[in-house]
């Protein structure tokens, strides 16, 4: 389990094998760009705070209306949305995490098996966009 209060203060100076290739998989790292991004854009935080998942630099936020129940998307997004909505980082790189979008309700699984994002179409090919 990989776990970061809220209060831990932001890294700064780590090279990239520092950010990525340690034993967090850049979990921390992701979570720490949600808190960077939720003091630059207090709109896009505000809609994390209330249980939206907005687009963000990994796979799993979206606009729009989606046609499908359920989606895949990453743990670096789940980590990266805990930041923005200023939440403990509190992630199992090993495990699924469920949860559901408060504006869409679609059932978000956060994984860590890239082999369940081959089974989906492209947003674009479902109509969605992106900001």
């Amino acid at each position: 389990m990989i776990r970061r209060p809220i209060e831990t203060p932001l890294r700064v100076g780590l090279t990239w094998n520092e950010r990525w290739l340690n034993a967090d998989r850049g979990l921390i790292h992701c979570w720490e760009l949600g808190r960077r991004l939720r003091a630059a854009d207090q709109r896009i935080a505000q809609r994390a705070e209330k249980g939206e998942f907005p687009p963000l630099h990994w796979k799993g936020g979206f606009n729009g209306q989606l046609k499908a129940e359920k989606r895949y998307a990453t743990l670096q997004y789940l980590a990266m949305w805990q930041g923005l909505a200023n939440l403990d980082l509190v992630i199992a790189p090993n495990a699924e995490v469920t949860m559901v979008c408060s504006r869409t309700n679609v059932t978000v699984i956060f994984t860590a098996d890239i082999n369940k994002f081959g089974c989906e179409k492209s947003g674009a090919d479902r109509g969605e966009t992106n900001e």
